[in-house]
């Protein structure tokens, strides 16, 4: 009778065990999709001993990287062996100053050939209170990006504008840092870059054809000089405005450059990039504060400006500076404050990823990823397997690494 009893007492409490496992597996938040998980898949050196900040570009599925190389400057395509851009390597040496900085880079999206331009401004010393000495920013174009030799760039031209070199802003009004912003399409036929500088609120946008560059001033949208420009491929797209008045979206697709607006950004949002792309140009923007931050995402082409993403919070700390759609999801990327027991001086950051969720950005944690001491993610596309690929790098370790984020079911 004491053994029964113990048995009915035994299958009562396994019954219980079961129906709360039951009930747990069933209140437990699931995630609706599979989360992705980083594989490191690449680490590169920069062979300089400066502290340099490389330019990048991609098209959505191409990683370029304009950094210096020694005594000069290099373009190439950050990534796995496997990797290869377009079935190609890319390795261009820019003859340069040693004291040219990186400044834009770009390509031709998804076309054959790849017609390319690079730009970098050359640091001059200055003291303080110097506001006369001024330069030239510096280029160089070429008809392919893709070629299996290594080439040798031309001598570098100058564009036909004069920046300041003293890049000490003043207390009040636009900054003194010099920018510059590259896009790179086939209007009819015709092979056109198309380059933007601007420090201190004023801007200037040249243009020429990459296999003879002779740079000439272009054609400005109504509403005045862009400060970024883009190219989906067979037309460019140039962003005029400011936040405190609204932005303007423009597009050009034939050889005069008669743009035409696509749409406004509203009052209060910062358009934080815009992203070459063959299937149109992604733009990213924010609105709202720090605490705050919300994020939405529209492309830009010859049909228009269509939202793709609504407003969606993004919680916590970090910077975006990327976004890309990979397997039907979006994705955001860029750093927040890394964990990583490594003394690199104030606040380390550590490359960051977050995808769409149903109402808001949600934080991809991952080990690895979130270990990577200084790093900060600059690129993210889609490589040739369809797989969600990024770059990062740390300036002050001269490392660049390369990633591929893998989901249960790739």
């Amino acid at each position: 009778m004491k053994r029964r009893g113990l048995l009915v007492g035994a299958c009562a409490v396994a019954v219980v065990l079961v129906a709360s496992l039951a009930w747990w597996r069933a209140a437990r938040p699931l995630p609706s999709e599979p989360v992705p998980s980083a594989t490191l898949t690449g680490i590169l050196h920069e062979e300089t001993e400066r502290y340099v900040f490389p330019a990048w570009w991609s098209d959505g599925s191409t990683p370029v990287r304009l950094t210096a190389d020694g005594g000069g400057l290099l373009i190439d395509a950050p990534g796995p062996g496997s990797d290869p851009v377009r079935g190609a390597r890319v390795d261009v040496s820019l003859p340069a100053p040693p004291t040219a900085d990186p400044a834009a880079v770009a390509s031709l999206p998804g076309g054959d050939g790849a017609p390319w331009v690079a730009v970098a401004f050359e640091s001059k010393p200055t003291e303080a209170d110097d506001k006369d000495t001024t330069e030239k920013p510096l280029t160089w174009t070429g008809t392919d990006l893709t070629a299996d030799d290594r080439l040798d760039g031309a001598e570098p031209a100058t564009l036909p504008v004069r920046l300041r070199s003293n890049e000490i802003s003043p207390a009040e009004g636009p900054s003194a840092i010099m920018t510059a912003d590259a896009a790179v399409a086939r209007l009819g036929g015709t092979d056109t870059v198309l380059v933007t500088t601007s420090q201190l609120g004023e801007s200037s946008l040249h243009r020429c054809d990459p296999a003879a560059c002779v740079w000439e001033e272009a054609p400005a949208p109504e509403e005045g000089l862009p400060f970024s420009v883009a190219s989906t491929g067979g037309g460019l797209v140039a962003l005029t405005g400011t936040p405190a008045e609204g932005h303007t979206v423009w597009f050009a697709d034939d050889a005069g450059l008669g743009w035409r607006p696509l749409g406004g950004i509203p009052v209060g949002e910062s358009v934080e990039a815009l992203q070459d792309g063959a299937g149109g140009v992604a733009v990213l923007s924010r609105s709202g504060g720090d605490s705050e931050r919300v994020y939405r995402i529209r492309t830009a082409g010859a049909s228009g400006l269509d939202e793709v993403v609504g407003p969606a919070p993004l919680p916590g700390p970090g910077t975006v500076s990327a976004a890309a759609e990979a397997g039907g999801r979006w994705y955001l990327a860029g750093d927040r404050p890394g964990t990583a027991r490594v003394d690199l001086g104030a606040d380390p950051l550590a490359p960051a990823l977050w995808v769409l969720g149903e109402d808001s950005w949600e934080p991809v944690r991952d080990d690895l990823l979130g270990h990577q001491p200084d790093q900060s993610i600059r690129l993210l596309y889609t490589n040739g397997e369809g797989r969600l690929a990024a770059v990062s790098s740390s300036p002050a370790q001269r490392i660049t690494m390369t990633w591929r984020f893998d989901t249960a079911d790739t």
